[in-house]
């Protein structure tokens, strides 16, 4: 009998893992035990494609990893829409193994070698996609979204520009005209994508004290897109949660339905290691009397980008991690 988890079956024989939405499948052809790991050959199909991938599986106490490069699937770089369709399914299906199949542990790791990235085909960029167990499901299944597959011919990335200021204000203002963000250009640094219009800037910083000792300032960040407005906190510890988002100016911060997660999640990692290096900081805002009553300043664009809290199988995580690989 099938195991479920979320929008997934779990087969044992043969092993596999199906996305009962979309009809999305993997399919374990082979493995071979060699070294302290796991090869296997699989077989992904949906209604459109039919292909054959390696991937390397690793075990340790408590812990299980996966490792994809798509040189072993690609002899040369795949179409934007081919690569988004299989990646989105197998960095989201792997996390979700089912236990005590090929993966038995707490801690789930996937680390995906190669990605379209501003518009370009990045054959060695690393992301890594991590999934603690021990952190229920923020939903119940009855509440599962549905997903969606990228069309083969779409479009998925595309260039974005940096568009500098030497010295950036604490705060922004900023207003939509004609479905552009009015005001951004003079007051912070930004990123503008040079496809769909989107743009991506820091619009306020907010002094704290990490454990009532520790300086540090916290950047909110804003996506503008489609009219829409996207704001969230970069935090130097925790990093960037995307379950909890504030949309527009209504003041409150909240889970995003997973249509709105994935789109923001893919946005950023499209564009953030665009950001300049070394980073332009953002300066602790100032009170009635010119003062910084709270010396903290935060850079804009860090090295790294880790996003923590996102949807694994269509359930909510927060245990949930997508990391990238600092810029160099």
């Amino acid at each position: 009998m099938a195991a479920a988890y979320g929008w997934y079956e779990h087969g044992r024989d043969p092993v596999s893992v199906t996305n009962v939405l979309t009809g999305q499948r993997l399919t374990v052809l082979s493995r071979v035990e060699t070294g302290g790991m796991v090869k296997l050959q699989a077989r992904y199909q949906d209604a459109d494609l039919d292909l054959t991938l390696p991937l390397v599986l690793r075990q340790g106490e408590g812990t299980a990893s996966a490792e994809l490069d798509y040189r072993w699937v690609f002899a040369k770089p795949p179409s934007p829409g081919l690569w988004r369709r299989l990646d989105d399914f197998l960095t989201d299906a792997l996390l979700a193994w089912s236990p005590n199949q090929e993966f038995d542990a707490r801690y789930q790791h996937v680390t995906a070698l190669g990605a379209w990235q501003s518009g370009v085909w990045q054959h060695s960029w690393q992301r890594r996609f991590s999934l603690s167990r021990s952190s229920p499901p923020a939903v119940s299944v009855a509440a599962l979204p549905s997903p969606w597959m990228a069309s083969l011919t779409e479009a998925v990335s595309w260039p974005w520009r940096y568009i500098d200021v030497e010295h950036p204000v604490s705060e922004v203002s900023w207003r939509w005209v004609d479905g552009v963000p009015q005001g951004i250009r003079s007051q912070v640094p930004c990123l503008e994508r040079e496809g769909p219009p989107a743009w991506l800037f820091p619009s306020r910083l907010e002094p704290e004290l990490n454990r009532g000792e520790d300086p540090m300032g916290l950047i909110y960040y804003t996506l503008a897109q489609a009219g829409r407005a996207y704001t969230f906190r970069h935090h130097p510890i925790a990093n960037l949660s995307l379950l909890s988002v504030r949309e527009d100016d209504d003041g409150k911060h909240g889970t995003p339905s997973y249509q709105a997660w994935k789109a923001i999640a893919s946005t950023l990692v499209d564009a953030w290691p665009c950001w300049r290096a070394p980073p332009r900081i953002m300066p602790p805002p100032v009170n009635s009397r010119g003062q910084h009553p709270f010396g903290f300043s935060a850079p804009v664009g860090e090295a790294d980008l880790r996003i923590q809290d996102g949807f694994v199988a269509g359930l909510a995580h927060y245990g949930f991690q997508l990391s990238l690989a600092q810029k160099g």
